[in-house]
């Protein structure tokens, strides 16, 4: 059973999504990211429920040490990893207001494939 008597996530309404889930995407990712929740009405769920936001980035290195580059000009940038939640979360006001308001958060990576979302264990 999942919150209030559901038992199917599809039998959510709004008045029953009372948690968020915010998902952290890259410079590369962001538009496409939200652009696949949109296309897939968010999976039946509100718009509300999601708060997307991106990571910083940080200069890519290749395996010999050197900066690797976009163009002549322009240095690649590359998403600075899970480790940068804090600091992502930290710079960014509507997420900040978002996690404060609430009692409990989950932090999950989405390479976890086997955590179990709003597990209360």
């Amino acid at each position: 059973m999942l919150a209030h008597g559901i038992e199917n996530p599809k039998d959510f309404t709004k008045k029953h999504q009372t948690c968020k889930l915010l998902v952290m995407t890259s410079n590369i990712t962001h538009e496409k990211t939200f652009g696949f929740f949109k296309d897939n009405n968010y999976f039946g769920y509100s718009p509300d429920s999601f708060l997307f936001f991106p990571q910083d980035a940080l200069p890519a290195i290749g395996i010999d040490g050197k900066i690797i580059m976009k163009s002549r000009s322009e240095v690649q940038l590359s998403p600075n990893g899970n480790g940068a939640l804090f600091a992502a979360i930290n710079k960014n006001f509507t997420v900040k207001k978002a996690i404060q308001a609430v009692d409990i958060v989950q932090v999950i990576g989405v390479d976890n494939v086997l955590n179990k979302l709003l597990d209360p264990v």
